[in-house]
């Protein structure tokens, strides 16, 4: 049987817009909570309470906000990457006759 928080960052991951405001920290857990409580405690086969939900949905924000960090510090570092060619490495540098088609 999954856990409380497993069903928590399923409900989450599977909402892009939701995701993307967790990230943002522009969510009133609470709130949130009390929503999806009805569909949680579906999910689990019993009662779940907005206070443990609301803690759940606080522990996926953390990990979505890292997750966010990492994937920031990875495309920085990909903007600065210069790409050089060198000469033949492109197939159609290779190319004896212009007109072969490769």
């Amino acid at each position: 049987m999954p856990s409380i928080s497993q069903v928590v960052a399923e409900v989450v991951s599977s909402d892009p817009m939701l995701k993307q405001c967790m990230s943002r920290g522009i969510v009133n857990y609470r709130k949130l909570a009390k929503l999806l409580q009805p569909m949680i405690s579906q999910m689990l086969g019993r009662e779940v309470s907005v206070d443990v939900i609301k803690i759940a949905l606080i522990r996926s924000a953390a990990k979505i906000c890292s997750e966010g960090d990492v994937k920031r510090e990875v495309l920085e570092v990909l903007a600065r990457v210069k790409l050089m060619l060198s000469p033949g490495s492109c197939p159609e540098e290779r190319r004896e006759d212009p007109r072969e088609v490769v």
